[in-house]
């Protein structure tokens, strides 16, 4: 027994041939189970057996390019998984569940073609010539992003080789990733020991000081990020992190050094993937975040491997694996939950939420947002990483919002947003620290020249002149009055009260004026990013970027915007009327995901302000608004600019009540009838805008017509269009007030 005992113990560890982990003894074999589930996903690859080719059902759902009853039998005679399918297609799991009860279609022939012969769709069964087939190869990493090898230093060199080389992963090979084979990436993360990182070789040995300098270099990145946006800064990050790459390997360094090294390296890895995605090259940005991976492990810094899970969470919920979003945010949660860093795990409840909500799955996104914002109540504490600077509840806030719209739940969207843009995000005094986390999205992030200014003390500069009046309000931290004392008005005999209960002066009997504002280019003007919210619609429901754009400032409803979007773009017009409201249904979603860059790229128009603080405050006068945008658009443009408050919105007429624009004015006249109990006709209306579509809708519409030559049409054209009287801008405060009074007279 004792000879037996010494065997055993004289017998050294047995280690996983393939990865190099420690074996169990009771694991007799030479793997361990991680590297045996990555093994068994390699050699099981999806596909669609022979005599699924077979049967007079798929034949026939081909023959109709009933794609979605092709879908489900295909899975259903094939054992199949939607999983699988998406595995071979490249469609999403939820684009697929849409596809198969009949909620969304293919339509674009590029895609089909793709569809058709991912599945593999014998050629005289097709019902169009397909592209030649690519086989995947049987191994889905390429080897140095494979997880089941071992964590070493040369490993981790490699993959930093593979990001900085420029290789992306396909889209196929990412939605494979996202599945088991990232459960076996972040568990040998998680299990797996790392190499030391020690070398003593012949060149330079690292000091502190030059680690110094190369962390500033990444912050400073970070920081030109913040206030510049990441579209140039891709390359300048891949070129920091070869660097530091040839510093791990060329340098001489001991344990603690090589460990801060491979945190700065890690730091880099994660940023410049998220420069990456945010410039729009979603493929490449996993070899970056995988690489980080590894780079985390070396440093021994859990929460580096947690701020790299939770970009992969980011890459998951916008690019259509939102259960991959949910893997790696929950992985990332289980590794840092006893580190006690509140910030850091209220910011992964968030990624969390955001993937629970592509997946429609409501209560599961309540339950995180409600931890996250208990969490985010606690406060940082001193194990939060200094990049995690901007997690407070105005964040919280700006990711409800986006939860509620993926859950198709507007009107609490609209609230949180709203409670987002009040929140303060940071302190004045609070110093800047760089940081790598935002809401992505792709565009978007949320601690961009918002975040930098708010730390200064300073504001983003606007391009347009700002009035007098315009600084008094926005110095003095007034919200307008809609937003907080609203004025109420009982009708037009009645006394007007605000919400404190206090009376306002009104003259009893005397008429009340609806006054309809125009927004875009007569308010404010948000460039491009209309433009860039159709593009990227169009590019989600059709399958194929759009060649043609709607004309700018014309003022045509946002629904007669998309339908010339489709047709000037190839659409065939029988396809029209089930790609429309698709579109209309996503475009706020996209506008809500470029809220900060409203705020920071859109621009007050000279006067806007006071023009509305003059209108709201005339004790007889009812502003709202009648516009081109979609309700939900129009709420998000005001709310970035602090508008919202001096209009009653309610009562207002929108592009999504009607897509003929003059038949706004006569639905935001019953509106306000319904809730003053006044008539309002022609004599006691007035549009105010810059178009002539403006002009139209006013002159078809029933009310009288104040042009302001705002946009892209001259004062000539609106009074020859028929505007009663058109100003020279909407500065002279008094001379709008006697325009008004003018027309109504």
């Amino acid at each position: 027994m004792l000879n037996g005992e010494a065997e055993v113990l004289a017998q050294s560890p047995r280690c996983c041939e393939q990865c190099g982990c420690q074996l169990s003894q009771y694991n007799s074999g030479t793997l361990c189970s991680a590297c045996l589930r990555s093994r068994a996903l390699n050699q099981h690859a999806a596909s669609v057996p022979e005599r699924v080719w077979r049967s007079p059902e798929v034949q026939q759902a081909l023959a109709a390019w009933d794609f979605g009853k092709a879908t489900r039998l295909i899975r259903q005679q094939g054992s199949l998984r939607q999983d699988d399918i998406s595995q071979l297609t490249g469609l999403s799991q939820g684009f697929l569940s849409m596809l198969e009860s009949g909620r969304r279609r293919l339509t674009n022939i590029d895609k089909i073609g793709e569809f058709l012969a991912g599945l593999g769709v014998p050629s005289e069964l097709a019902p169009l010539p397909l592209p030649r087939r690519v086989h995947p190869p049987r191994n889905l990493y390429s080897d140095d992003l494979d997880p089941a090898l071992p964590w070493t230093t040369g490993r981790m060199v490699a993959a930093l080789s593979t990001a900085a080389g420029g290789n992306a992963m396909d889209r196929r090979r990412f939605l494979t990733v996202s599945g088991l084979a990232l459960t076996a990436f972040v568990h040998h993360w998680s299990t797996a020991e790392a190499e030391p990182l020690i070398r003593a070789a012949q060149g330079s040995r690292l000091t502190h000081e030059l680690l110094d300098s190369l962390q500033a270099t990444t912050d400073n990145l970070r920081l030109t990020d913040a206030s510049a946006g990441s579209g140039t800064l891709a390359d300048l990050g891949t070129a920091h992190l070869e660097l530091l790459k040839r510093l791990v390997e060329q340098s001489t360094y001991g344990e603690d050094t090589g460990r801060r090294l491979a945190a700065i390296t890690a730091d880099t890895a994660i940023q410049t993937g998220w420069f990456t995605f945010d410039a729009g090259n979603r493929d490449r940005t996993l070899a970056y975040l995988l690489a980080a991976l590894r780079a985390a492990k070396a440093s021994g810094d859990a929460r580096l491997g947690a701020g790299a899970l939770s970009y992969l969470a980011i890459h998951g919920y916008s690019t259509g694996a939102p259960r991959s979003a949910v893997t790696a945010a929950q992985a990332a949660r289980e590794k840092i939950k006893h580190l006690g860093a509140p910030a850091l795990e209220a910011m992964l409840l968030t990624r969390q939420a955001r993937g629970h909500a592509k997946l429609g799955e409501r209560q599961a996104v309540l339950t995180a947002l409600g931890q996250a914002a208990e969490l985010c109540a606690q406060g940082r504490s001193e194990r939060d990483p200094r990049w995690l600077y901007w997690i407070n509840a105005g964040e919280i806030h700006g990711q409800s919002g986006s939860c509620y719209l993926d859950l198709d739940d507007p009107k609490r969207a609209v609230v949180s947003f709203t409670q987002a843009h009040a929140e303060p995000r940071r302190s004045a005094n609070a110093r800047a620290l760089p940081g790598p986390g935002r809401i992505s999205p792709p565009a978007a992030g949320r601690c961009r020249s918002r975040v930098r200014h708010r730390a200064q003390g300073t504001r983003p500069r606007r391009t347009a002149p700002v009035s007098p009046h315009e600084r008094a309000h926005r110095d003095n931290g007034r919200r307008p009055p809609y937003g907080g004392e609203r004025h109420v008005r009982s009708g037009a005999n009645g006394p007007c009260r605000r919400r404190d209960g206090n009376e306002e002066n009104s003259v009893t009997g005397a008429q009340q004026t609806l006054i309809l504002w125009d927004i875009d280019r007569t308010l404010l003007y948000v460039g491009d990013i209309d433009r860039q919210v159709y593009r990227e619609t169009f590019a989600e429901v059709v399958g194929r970027p759009a060649e043609h754009l709607p004309a700018r400032g014309t003022g045509v409803t946002m629904p007669l915007a998309i339908r010339s979007l489709l047709l000037d773009n190839g659409v065939p017009e029988p396809a029209v009327p089930d790609l429309l409201p698709r579109m209309v249904e996503l475009l706020p979603k996209r506008l809500a995901a470029h809220s900060e860059d409203l705020r920071h790229q859109g621009v007050l128009m000279p006067g806007a302000v006071a023009a509305l603080q003059a209108v709201h405050d005339h004790p007889r006068w009812v502003p709202t608004a009648v516009t081109g945008n979609l309700k939900l658009n129009a709420l998000l443009k005001l709310a970035a600019f602090d508008l919202d408050g001096y209009l009653d919105t309610e009562i207002g007429g929108f592009a999504s009540d009607d897509g003929h624009r003059p038949a706004l004015v006569g639905i935001a006249q019953r509106r306000a009838q319904a809730k003053h109990g006044t008539v309002f006709t022609r004599s006691n209306t007035v549009i105010i805008g810059d178009s002539l579509e403006d002009v139209r809708t006013g002159l078809e519409g029933g009310a009288s017509v104040l042009g302001v030559p705002s946009g892209k049409t001259s004062a000539q054209d609106l009074k020859e269009a028929g505007a009663d009287v058109v100003l020279e801008s909407l500065e002279n405060v008094q001379q709008l007030v006697d325009a008004i009074t003018f027309s109504t007279a």
